[in-house]
Order: structure tokens, then sequence, then C-alpha cells
């Protein structure tokens, strides 16, 4: 269902642009957040309730053992008294020592004007692939390997298609504002796959959506379809996320951080790659790798630009409780496909990066059978091309090598 687009609220979390109804701003600690959502441990989920009771009223729980964690959709009305952001310091003040949150807001990726400015809009274009070899053919580049990429979902035109077959999963669907304009990242998932595609046409592509119709990401609806990744059946290989924001106390994401977790217990053999955020206007402001991709676990992808310069919005190594950057990949001016009838685009951004990690990730596990997981993400930055005129807070290990 297409929600009502909303104007700034009060109490401080207001927002701007085409930001939906559902979703809130923190100004303070500078992160959206869904309005009625607040996510909980299982085992702290007594004493948030007591603490709730007669305050703000619980609409629904959903609960997923997974993860050990509970969304609670939380009061309209309620909510607009007392914000989540709020409820959750309150939460927080009888744990002296909050290491490891154990209530927080449910955390929004999505484009943000101030954020992703200097990531282009999509741009048409002539530029088209070269076209693939028949589905059937034997020994193509990627072959036996299954990519998943957590997105937009993607478009299959059944009488022009590009992708001949190679990708499975979602359909995209328009996203749009409520006047009918296509916001920014409507057609990502679709060009994240083309990327991924000309790497490694023997590969299997799934694509999950993960963006709902007014284009927003959540960090519940992430981590359950992280952890549905894991539970598959065949086995995903590598994992393309080319979404990011920034977080409470820029602690991570619960959600996200538990399905981390239990990926790396599931299925340890999986690598993840993550976008590293559009958040820098280098070289006035240069902003910390965005969430997911500032957890250890997870290969964080900066962008660079035609000269192998770091491109002007991408984010750097800087946090001091993590977040460093692992690998650099194209991410300015890149052409791929796009949702029809428009074909082929040119749009930049670690988005756009982040596809090329993925689809050398996956050249580097069918070309070394015994190497999976935490390994190939070791094999990734070891075979990098370093780049001795930038320093590794910046690209890494470097740009990535197709071997």
């Amino acid at each position: 269902m297409h929600r009502e687009q909303g104007n700034p609220q009060h109490h401080g979390d207001g927002h701007g642009g085409w930001w939906p109804r559902h979703v809130a701003h923190h100004g303070e600690d500078h992160y959206h957040y869904v309005r009625t959502h607040l996510i909980v441990t299982e085992e702290e989920l007594p004493r948030v309730e007591h603490l709730l009771e007669g305050r703000v009223r619980i609409q629904e729980r959903h609960h997923d053992s997974r993860l050990g964690l509970v969304l609670l959709d939380l009061d309209e009305h309620d909510v607009e008294h007392r914000p989540v952001p709020g409820l959750v310091d309150e939460l927080h003040e009888g744990w002296e020592q909050e290491v490891v949150p154990q209530a927080v807001p449910n955390h929004v990726f999505g484009p943000c004007s101030h954020l992703h400015l200097n990531g282009s809009s999509p741009e048409p274009t002539d530029w088209a692939p070269e076209a693939l070899p028949p589905l059937e053919q034997a020994g193509q580049p990627g072959e036996g390997i299954v990519v998943a990429l957590l997105d937009t979902g993607f478009d299959e035109d059944k009488e022009y298609s590009w992708f001949g077959g190679r990708v499975t999963g979602d359909a995209e669907a328009p996203i749009t504002d409520r006047f009918g304009r296509l916001l920014p990242n409507a057609g990502h998932g679709t060009f994240v796959a083309g990327v991924v595609t000309r790497y490694a046409p023997g590969a299997r592509v799934l694509v999950k959506r993960v963006f709902d119709d007014d284009g927003i990401v959540d960090d519940w609806t992430a981590a359950t379809t992280l952890a549905d990744l894991a539970d598959a059946d065949p086995t995903v290989h590598v994992v393309n996320m080319s979404i990011g924001a920034f977080a409470r106390r820029d602690r991570g994401m619960l959600a996200c951080d538990r399905a981390i977790g239990y990926v790396k217990f599931r299925r340890p053999d999986m690598v993840l790659v993550a976008a590293a955020g559009n958040d820098s206007r280098r070289p006035l402001v240069i902003s910390p790798v965005s969430h997911p991709a500032n957890c250890p676990s997870i290969m964080a992808v900066a962008a660079l630009d035609s000269s192998t310069a770091i491109a002007s919005f991408s984010n750097r190594g800087i946090n001091p409780i993590g977040g460093q950057i692992d690998v650099a990949g194209p991410g300015v001016d890149v052409y791929s496909s796009w949702p029809m009838p428009t074909r082929y685009r040119r749009l930049s951004g670690t988005s756009m990066a982040t596809p090329h990690a993925a689809g050398v990730a996956v050249l580097l596990a069918e070309a070394n059978p015994a190497v999976r997981g935490a390994a190939l993400g070791r094999l990734l930055t070891a075979t990098a091309r370093r780049l001795a005129s930038l320093p590794s807070a910046d690209v890494g290990a470097g740009i990535v090598q197709a071997p």
C-alpha cells in the first residue's frame, strides 16, 4: 500500500523531502526510523512492556526467534506524543552499562537529499552491453555460484530482456511519491543485477526485494531477509547490499547486527558486501562508513571514478569504533541495465561500486572452490590492486580485480 507522504513533524522527529509519513527523522543523532516501530530483545520484552503500559499501546508483536528479537508496532497516536527515540532513551536509563542496545528504533535505509546529493540521479544513455551467450552454454564465468541482492527487485522484460533468464527473484515495482514521480532508488535493483551479471553471466543471481512501495528499507525487513537467505537452499555464496544509513548513537542496527551473527553461525560459507555510503562532500566533509557496511563481518566498498580517484561522495573509514573500508570499485558514471522501456542508464554511488566487488567475489569463488565466507573476503582484499596515491582509509586494500 502506498502510504501518504507527510510534512515535517513536531517533537524533533520531523523530516523533509520525499520521505513518507510513516518515517521520522531524529536530528540530534541524524538517523531515520519507522515512526511506530520499536525493536527489543526477547529477554527484555517483559520489562519493556511494563514500562510502556498505560503510556504507549502495543498494537502488534512480531517475533523472530532466529534473531532473538521482537518488533513492536506501537499506536500511531501515542507515539505522536511520545516519539520512539525518547522512549528508547528512557528505557536505557535503567541499563547503565549499555554496551549492546536492548531496545532500539527500527532504523531506515534509503536515499536522503542531503546524504546522497552527489550520487547522481540516473541518466538515459545510448550505451548497451555486449550480448551474453545463451544461458545453456557451459563454462560461463561464475558458473555454480549463487549471489543474492537485497534491493528493489529486478525487471526482466520478456521480449527485450538482456538478462536472458539468469536473474530470478522479486520483480521491480514502481517506487513513486504521491504525485506519481519516480523516487531516486526506482530501478536500483535492476541496475545492480546488471553489473553483477556482466561479471559473472554463469552465476545464479537472486534478487530479494527489501524496499517497500515508498522506497524504504527498514532494519527489521533487511535483517529477516538476510536470515531467510541464510536458511535458503541452495547455499547463497555472496550477498550484495547496496544500502546504508546512520543509526542511533552510531552503534549499529540491532536487527541487522543479529542477522549478521546468524549468518556467521548458519552459513559461514557466505560473504557479505555492502556500500560504504554516499554521505561525504569532499574535500570539505568526509563521513564515516554507513551501516551495515561498518560491521567488521561485512566487506565495505568505496567508490572510485574512471581515473581511480576517490569519488567525492564516498565515505571513509574514520569511525574509531569500527567501519573501515575493505576494497573499492568503479562508482562514478557506471552504465548498466534499467527497467523497461529505458533499458540502460548510468548512475554514480557506492551502490554502483558494490556489485563490482560482488561480481569479482563470485569469480574468485568459482576459481577457488575451497575458499568461502570470511576466507573469500580475505582473498578479495588480497587480490585487489593497491592504489599508492590513496590512503587505505579511503580505498582499503585497493580496487577489486577479476581473476
